[in-house]
């Protein structure tokens, strides 16, 4: 049986495609995926204008407000080269238009290539639905599809310290926090209240 063909258009589902151990099998990226390493070997699905044309965040704002007036999108996909890859599975998400190809958009595509291929939405909004991201992205490929002695990345972490401090970079020329991070962390501590963790709290701060 042959091992599914996987198509990521989202940057951290590439990563979790690689921390799977299923890099092999993945056929094709977006334009951001740059990482594991591999991922920029494969042919790149999507296209943006602006993508590495250097401009500051208020040129990317100024810019993303009018091609969403405009044409009512910021991204294109190569569609016959997609035809090409003949992928099985597609990740993307729907949570976020401006973050990647519309989920609308690529649903419509897929529907019409050979197969057609499953197309997984994965739209976390905690770190619990990371984790189900993660298990519906294995849970597809089946366990016992797996190739015999296939080496699996081994999981990557590292030992929580007195403090962990968070910082986000939400551009070039903005820097966190932002409501909806506060928010996360809030989340994060009270869960490690309520299942009375070890460690101490999360401390979210920008310098």
């Amino acid at each position: 049986m042959s091992l599914p063909r996987i198509v990521s258009l989202l940057p951290a589902a590439t990563e979790i495609v690689g921390a799977l151990g299923l890099i092999d099998q993945l056929v094709g990226v977006s334009h951001e995926c740059d990482f594991p390493s591999e991922a920029n070997e494969r042919p790149r699905v999507t296209h943006c204008p602006i993508h590495n044309a250097g401009l500051t965040s208020g040129e990317v704002d100024e810019w993303v407000r009018h091609a969403l007036r405009d044409t009512g999108t910021i991204y294109s996909i190569d569609e016959p080269l997609l035809r090409k890859l003949r992928p099985d599975l597609i990740l993307t998400q729907k949570l976020c238009d401006v973050c990647a190809v519309g989920y609308g958009t690529v649903a419509r595509l897929a529907a019409a290539l050979p197969g057609p291929p499953k197309v997984v939405n994965l739209e976390p909004s905690s770190l619990s639905d990371i984790f189900e991201n993660i298990r519906e992205t294995r849970r597809f490929e089946i366990y016992d599809l797996w190739r015999p002695g296939q080496r699996r990345s081994e999981p990557r972490h590292r030992s929580v310290t007195d403090r962990t401090n968070i910082a986000q970079f939400l551009g070039q020329d903005q820097i966190g926090p932002q409501f909806a991070q506060e928010r996360l962390v809030d989340r994060i501590n009270r869960a490690r209240f309520a299942q009375r963790a070890p460690h101490p709290f999360i401390h979210f701060a920008a310098r």
